[in-house]
């Protein structure tokens, strides 16, 4: 099979490439699962939470709730106070991420246009400790402000200090945020030594754009010959970047949908390949190029898969009103280099090289391993460690990100006194604001979030 033509079916077939946000995960698991008994302050079963109010009348049903001496009046009233309610703390969680990120990005731009000139090590240094700070946005967000349970689980010879290119299966609009939480698990510097394989659109969103590329994000453009180079590049610029790094690439493309799932498996019987039920077929050449980039700057593959209990609340809108509620469950797996890198010239018969191989056997195994986990999840927990046992001396830490806090409402407050002493000018940053906010609200909505498919 020519590569090109392959390359080019999986472009039709993911036209909506995004790494990032939105989709379904509607997977079905057998009730009374028993729950593994770590809790409490282990990483690996974080479970606190704030504003945990639930939905809409969650879980009641509404005749019920009038026949107790309610009324379908009180019970609207009921339910619009707490979509108010939910759009308060929506737009206190909002408030809260873009005045740290606002912050944060101008620290580390300025560190990666002047500093990287002189000293490209202080550059990435500053850049990573904004990026930890804010990144920590995700698992709190996740784990204090809504009542989701995130837990990490490893095999293999994971490092806390380890290199890894990070390949994942991308479920829904909370990839992001769950790649970054199990980042957290491992300890400072984490996440701010996280980067990702993304499209080039998301490098203009302002603010969360610039903290991207500060942090040396790939950016792709959907052209394999621009994509191709970049990723070399990419590659080549990151050998000197001080330990750890996880690069992440969802190798899938795009989020998964029912609809995406069915082309995916049509395509796979086309092709002749294996027909997966709970993924979409994986990109071949990105993971390749980008392997081969970083072969002598990576100390393996970390194999993730993320896999939610049908329970789990799966919408970024909310995780921020702080109702968020259920149980992620993240398995890791290390692969050492050799095991999957070696000349691309070397092509089987059909035309695929051994990382193209290689790829494909790891993802028929990860989606086994989720048929697996909804039919018997204590035999797939077996076989696995928590982290907070790998790692017993590694204590996940808010505090930078609290640092960052303080250091946003200082600029703020600086920015508003300066502001009533020039209202002109507090005129013009509010229309630049106003602005931002209104290409930020169409990027987000056009690049980013995808209609839910039907059930």
């Amino acid at each position: 099979m020519a590569e090109g033509s392959v390359w080019k079916e999986h472009e039709g077939r993911n036209a909506g490439l995004s790494n990032g946000v939105s989709g379904e995960h509607g997977e079905e698991s057998s009730a009374g699962r028993k729950q593994p008994a770590d809790r409490g302050g282990k990483v690996t079963a974080v479970s606190s939470g704030v504003n945990g109010t639930g939905a809409a009348c969650d879980g009641e049903d509404m005749s019920s709730v009038i026949a107790e001496g309610g009324s379908e009046s009180s019970v609207a009233r009921k339910s619009a106070a707490e979509r108010v309610q939910g759009g308060v703390v929506m737009a206190v969680a909002a408030c809260v991420v873009v005045s740290t990120g606002f912050t944060a990005s101008i620290a580390m731009v300025t560190a990666a246009l002047i500093l990287s000139a002189f000293s490209p090590t202080l550059s990435r240094r500053i850049t990573r400790w904004f990026g930890e700070a804010f990144f920590s946005l995700a698992p709190f967000l996740l784990l204090r402000w809504s009542q989701m349970r995130l837990l990490v689980y490893g095999k293999g010879d994971i490092r806390s200090d380890g290199q890894y290119l990070l390949i994942s299966n991308h479920q829904g609009n909370l990839d992001w945020m769950i790649g970054l939480a199990s980042a957290h698990a491992f300890g400072s510097p984490m996440p701010g030594s996280v980067k990702a394989v993304i499209k080039r659109s998301l490098m203009f969103v302002p603010i969360f754009g610039w903290i991207f590329w500060a942090l040396e994000f790939m950016f792709l453009q959907r052209s394999w010959d621009r994509d191709q180079d970049m990723l070399r590049r990419g590659g080549k610029r990151l050998q000197s970047y001080p330990r750890p790094l996880w690069m992440a690439l969802w190798p899938e493309g795009t989020r998964q949908t029912r609809a995406k799932l069915e082309e995916s498996q049509s395509f796979c019987r086309k092709r002749g390949f294996p027909v997966l039920q709970n993924l979409l077929f994986p990109r071949l050449k990105a993971f390749r190029a980008l392997l081969q980039a970083l072969r002598n700057t990576v100390d393996g593959v970390l194999d993730t898969t993320v896999i939610f209990e049908p329970n789990a609340s799966s919408s970024l809108g909310t995780v921020l009103t702080g109702r968020a509620s259920g149980t992620i469950y993240v398995f890791l797996q290390t692969h050492v280099v050799r095991e999957v890198v070696s000349d691309s010239s070397e092509c089987a018969a059909n035309g695929r090289s051994p990382e193209d191989e290689w790829l494909i056997r790891t993802w028929v195994a990860k989606d086994e391993l989720i048929s697996r986990f909804h039919q018997d999840q204590t035999s797939v927990l077996s076989e696995y460690r928590p982290v907070s046992e790998l790692f017993p001396n590694v204590a996940p830490s808010f505090s930078k990100l609290y640092i960052l806090g303080a250091m946003s409402v200082g600029l703020w407050a600086a920015l508003i006194r300066y502001f009533y002493m020039h209202p002109r000018i507090l005129i013009a940053f509010s229309v630049v604001s106003g602005a931002l906010l209104a290409v930020f609200a169409v990027v987000f909505s056009t690049s980013v979030r995808m209609p839910r498919s039907k059930s």
